[in-house]
């Protein structure tokens, strides 16, 4: 029988929704686990590593997709990063949930829709309200 292996996942993001989605992966997710944390705000990066000391954290996002240590990201950022975070996570090969909206601009959102069929990767958006 195949060894299973958990999927290894990154949080970009530990302000508004971050924290929520760290609860989550780190409590409940028998097949992932949260693997890393990028937060450019130094309070917030603390106190991730202090609640979450097995994960890898990172004061910034590219550093977490170069060492290449997650199979999937989930992107709870503000909108107006969403289309150069996600577009970077999807060239970085990880598959992409993002925090909705897709994007701020239908534009942004399209040119996501058409780098996720070239990446080869999955995008979606999560239409969570609470969890």
């Amino acid at each position: 029988m195949a060894e299973s292996r958990q999927l290894r996942i990154g949080l970009i993001g530990f302000g508004l929704w971050g924290p929520h989605y760290a609860r989550i992966l780190a409590g409940t997710m028998g097949g992932a686990r949260l693997a890393a944390c990028a937060e450019p705000a130094a309070a917030r990066l603390a106190a991730f590593e202090r609640q979450y000391p097995a994960a890898r954290a990172y004061a910034d996002y590219n550093r977490l997709l170069r060492d290449g240590d997650v199979d999937a990201v989930i992107v709870a950022t503000p909108t107006s990063t969403h289309r150069e975070v996600v577009e970077r996570c999807l060239k970085a090969g990880v598959h992409v949930l993002v925090e909705k909206p897709l994007a701020g601009t239908v534009a942004d959102a399209e040119a996501l829709a058409a780098l996720e069929k070239e990446a080869g990767r999955v995008l979606m958006v999560g239409h969570t309200f609470l969890f």
